[in-house]
């Protein structure tokens, strides 16, 4: 605000123009619009990020790893996979089936500890249009156990499960249209752990992402418990595809 400070002096800003002191006048600094406009497209950005990320995150649910910063963690990928979209301007950037392929295949679900870190084992897969099949083997090529993983104190059981979860993420849809869970017996130190095939309809504009996560329990008066309420399940994406 100006003031004045004689009969002939001011001291502020009128009309653009700013006056010291002194009586020293210069214009007043232009208005940062590339900022605002650069703040407008990076906050239109974390929205569709947090929207596309908050739909794979659901179709992720059903692995059960409890990681408190996964939905951080999530949409932080998103939004790398948003700047490579060289299709749509700034502030407009989505996540599209190719750039998901590039920032989500080998994604961890549990940021304190990646899956092979826990199974130190050999996951041969290969995804086509209708059909993923997983196979799981010691670092041998034996059979997978109990006692091949790092299981935590407690652990009586382990399992593995995997899904093909079908999603549309394109801005318009995000939808999660169907989720194929294949699961193995829930076994101890001595049993194997394989998994049967997913069988899954072919996408059409969706993207199909396929994902294994190792469960551990504890078996208390014949009731299965996952540990620390899935804080010690790993899982990974193994691949994402699309027609």
């Amino acid at each position: 605000m100006a003031k004045v400070t004689s009969l002939i002096k001011f001291q502020g800003t009128l009309d653009g123009v700013t006056i010291d002191k002194d009586g020293v006048a210069k214009m007043a600094a232009k208005s940062r619009t590339i900022t605002s406009s650069r703040t407008k497209e990076n906050n239109s950005e974390f929205a569709i990020a947090s929207k596309q990320g908050k739909v794979i995150r659901d179709a992720l649910r059903v692995l059960d790893v409890g990681d408190k910063y996964l939905s951080s963690r999530m949409v932080k990928a998103v939004r790398s996979g948003i700047a490579l979209d060289e299709t749509n301007e700034r502030g407009k950037r989505i996540l599209s089936n190719n750039e998901a392929k590039t920032v989500l295949k080998g994604f961890e679900l549990n940021g304190n500890a990646n899956l092979l870190s826990v199974a130190p084992i050999k996951i041969n897969f290969n995804t086509g249009a209708t059909e993923t099949a997983i196979e799981i083997k010691s670092l041998t090529d034996g059979d997978v156990t109990l006692k091949d993983l790092y299981s935590p104190d407690g652990t009586t059981h382990a399992a593995a499960i995997a899904i093909a979860a079908i999603i549309d993420i394109s801005p318009e849809v995000l939808q999660v249209k169907d989720i194929i869970v294949a699961q193995s017996e829930i076994a101890t130190k001595s049993e194997p752990i394989s998994l049967p095939p997913l069988i899954y309809e072919a996408p059409t504009t969706e993207l199909v992402i396929i994902a294994i996560a190792i469960k551990f329990y504890q078996q208390v008066s014949g009731e299965f418990y996952d540990l620390q309420n899935g804080a010690y399940n790993v899982a990974q994406i193994l691949d994402i595809y699309f027609a």
